[in-house]
């Protein structure tokens, strides 16, 4: 995760500029093209705003492999030629064409997610017996699935951005605005921090402004502005031992080879700016700072840009409050698919939420939780939870024993469907 502030957004140029590449990558794509109406007026949208996946794919970037996204974007057209789209009646066309271009990163990753999932369904059972976004009483449903006389209800989704995310992402823009308005200068400016330093409530959860207050004041008290106009990278840690220890690591490198680590540090701190920065603040910088990981990189820049950075996998103060805090947001996940469950019918709820794989979750932890909700909802229409991870075919189904007998599917069925069946244990 990255906080950025900015005075120029140079990304909106880009974006702009790069435009013309990725309709001409639409172009080869007939269907996408005619949904997303050729990125027409597409302009005048902020970029930093506009997170759908397709548009995403038909951008140049240098991090994506493009025989990826023309792989991911050719599986999609093949879909929705697959599933005749165009045939459909207004409302549910329209549906579909607002999700699919829709701006929000999750709307259209979901749909893309839910069409992959209704093509591998057909190719397994035949397309007659799959229905994409069949009409419910209260709108669509995700996909309607013939098996053996009984009709099976999926609700597909993926794993949104959790809470205790949103609020590092929301402590780290902060952050970032903080030392670029004390930097103001035109340049580049990269500062790592520790997440596991953040400030936690008496419930484990994220402080969002005490969070802000601490890094805030440990930017302050180090005077990192002035270090506005190096180039390079600098070590906290490093610098804080050379600066502390100086006087004798001149002594021994006078009849002694140091480490060619310690001579440049040693070099360092007599250059201009760092010495300028040095005598500022210099008690502060031998103190430390747990915060600060990973260095400072400063660099020259036509404008200004500043990046806080997160350092380390966990954003908590332990391992085990992170895999607590995605447990709660993958159920909570469950619990907002509930009303769309049909009565008397089997339903399924099909999670992607390769987090896990992630962050090292043992599957175990996952489905002692899953299993520890559907016994305490109890509910009677839902027939079991499917979890996967990157690949559907891994799929896992967890059976829902307080099923009625209307909505319980057999192991067979199941197995039918192309998913590991798990009984409750």
């Amino acid at each position: 995760m990255i906080g950025t502030y900015y005075n120029e957004d140079r990304m909106q140029e880009w974006f702009v500029e790069s435009l013309p590449i990725a309709k001409k990558k639409l172009e080869e794509f007939k269907a996408l093209d005619k949904l997303f109406d050729g990125f027409k007026d597409y302009q005048t949208k902020r970029y930093r705003d506009t997170r759908n996946t397709v548009l995403h794919l038909c951008l140049p970037k240098r991090m994506i492999d493009p025989v990826k996204s023309g792989r991911r974007l050719s599986e999609l057209e093949e879909v929705i030629d697959f599933f005749d789209v165009f045939s459909w009646n207004p409302a549910k066309l329209n549906e579909f064409r607002s999700r699919i271009t829709s701006d929000d990163y999750m709307q259209s990753l979901t749909i893309y997610t839910e069409l992959e999932t209704a093509k591998r369904l057909a190719d397994r059972l035949g397309k007659e017996k799959v229905k994409i976004f069949p009409e419910i009483a209260n709108g669509f449903s995700d996909i309607l699935v013939g098996l053996d006389g009984k009709v099976v209800y999926i609700e597909v989704g993926n794993l949104g951005t959790s809470l205790p995310e949103q609020k590092i992402q929301e402590i780290l823009d902060k952050v970032a605005e903080h030392l670029g308005k004390k930097v103001k200068n035109q340049c580049y400016f990269s500062v790592s921090i520790d997440t596991a330093q953040l400030v936690f409530d008496r419930e484990g959860h994220i402080d969002v402004d005490a969070s802000v207050r601490k890094i805030t004041s440990e930017i302050d008290r180090l005077c990192l502005d002035k270090l506005k106009g190096f180039r390079g990278p600098i070590s906290l840690e490093r610098i804080a031992y050379v600066v502390k220890n100086a006087e004798n690591l001149r002594k021994i490198y006078s009849r002694v080879p140091l480490g060619h680590s310690i001579r440049e540090d040693l070099d360092l701190i007599e250059t201009p700016i760092v010495k300028s920065w040095i005598d500022s603040c210099k008690d502060q910088i031998i103190q430390g700072s747990r915060l600060f990981k990973g260095g400072i990189i400063c660099g020259e820049l036509e404008y200004l840009l500043v990046e806080i950075h997160t350092f380390g996998m966990f954003p908590s103060p332990s391992a085990t409050a992170e895999l607590k805090s995605f447990l709660r947001h993958f159920i909570s996940h469950i619990e907002e698919q509930l009303n769309q469950l049909q009565p008397e019918n089997p339903n399924i709820i099909i999670i992607q939420g390769y987090n896990w794989m992630l962050f090292g979750l043992g599957f175990e932890l996952l489905y002692t939780r899953i299993i520890d909700f559907l016994n305490m909802r109890k509910e009677p229409y839902l027939s079991g939870v499917v979890v996967f991870g990157r690949n559907i075919d891994d799929a896992k189904y967890i059976s829902n024993i307080h099923a009625t007998p209307s909505s319980q599917l057999s192991k067979k069925d199941i197995e039918r469907l192309g998913v590991l069946w798990l009984q409750q244990k």
